[in-house]
């Protein structure tokens, strides 16, 4: 036996020696050509369960180990595994192990593990879940309000004595910008709310809305976020026509009106859910149907008085052959459009 061979062993062989492993290279199952029951060469690798398989009698011919770390979620359904996925909302509560059960210990795990900010931006997140579920809002707006709202909760002073500090809001000041980040939920979804339905979900007046769509403002950076926010237009509110169970067409009808309304500028001086509620009204007399203009202020949240439906629909009646056609109101549209721009061009 040469004893110099052992004097030329690396670090690693050393290991492998006092560990048992063997140095000869032994022989891969990997490199298996023919099956060993019907010698085809139709041999296919299963990287899941790790084996060999012959595609055409089904014969398991080896099987491989696999020595990576089990990290995934596979066919095994327990959930004894590591390196669970983060969550936005909660980074520090994701992190780390979690004890399972209902033992004395996995709930004193459970308790420490959450700090007291999470666990208040938890109760939050729930009571926007619950009460947007109850009065329909879909999911979409519910996760961007919840978005929303903990980009607010990562806000800080810029001036005064906690400068640098996170901002601090408590009892309606808290419920108010809540609503607030409801309200621009629905805007960047493009399901407009007005400030009364959101007043009527959190049980709140609409001057404290109001208030807190201003504080809003003030805290999240207009640039990142207002590029994507429209102003609130009379289609936005036309949805409430379906209480009224009209047919598709007249709905399609009126949705072209207050698109045609709004473009033209015809009466720019009211708010978008009159504008809604006129052009309802408009078409419904122009098609005769059976409904007043009480079941019409009726249909929306904050109930618009019949004195504004019935001056809207006097300063729209005299367009009606404009706003009834789309083709008309466009050319119309594109002649103002080409008049602004020389204009501009020959102040330039």
């Amino acid at each position: 036996m040469n004893i110099n061979k052992y004097f030329e062993l690396t670090d690693n062989d050393l290991d492998n020696l006092l560990m048992g492993i063997k140095l000869k290279p032994t022989k891969n199952n990997n490199n298996i050509m023919n099956c060993i029951n019907c010698k085809s060469k139709e041999l296919i690798n299963n990287n899941i369960k790790n084996q060999i398989i012959c595609s055409n009698c089904g014969v398991v011919n080896a099987e491989s180990f696999d020595e990576n770390p089990d990290i995934s979620m596979n066919e095994n359904d327990t959930s004894a595994r590591y390196s669970t996925p983060s969550s936005f909302f909660f980074p520090q509560s994701s992190l780390g192990t979690k004890i399972l059960g209902n033992s004395k210990l996995s709930i004193l795990q459970r308790q420490g593990q959450m700090p007291y900010k999470e666990k208040s931006l938890m109760e939050v997140l729930e009571k926007i879940q619950y009460k947007c579920k109850n009065y329909g809002i879909t999911q979409t707006i519910i996760d961007s309000a919840k978005i929303l709202y903990k980009k607010i909760t990562e806000t800080v002073n810029f001036k005064g004595k906690r400068q640098g500090k996170i901002i601090i809001m408590r009892c309606t000041n808290r419920r108010s910008i809540i609503a607030a980040c409801l309200f621009y939920a629905c805007k960047l979804q493009n399901e407009t709310r007005s400030p009364k339905e959101i007043a009527d979900i959190y049980e709140l007046p609409i001057k404290y809305i109001n208030r807190g769509c201003r504080k809003f403002c003030d805290l999240i950076d207009i640039n990142t976020l207002f590029n994507q926010i429209n102003s609130s237009q009379p289609s936005d509110f036309i949805r409430y026509a379906n209480i009224l169970n009209l047919s598709k067409n007249i709905m399609s009808t009126i949705y072209d009106v207050s698109i045609n309304i709004h473009n033209l500028n015809i009466v720019s001086s009211h708010e978008p859910p009159s504008i809604a509620a006129g052009s309802i009204y408009f078409v419904i007399q122009y098609y005769k149907l059976p409904f007043t203009k009480n079941q019409i202020s009726e249909i929306f949240p904050k109930n618009i008085s019949l004195v504004t439906i019935s001056k809207i629909y006097r300063r729209i009646f005299p367009y009606q052959k404009i706003i009834l056609n789309n083709n008309i109101s466009n050319l119309i549209i594109n002649h103002y459009d080409k008049i602004y721009k020389l204009l501009n061009f020959n102040l330039e």
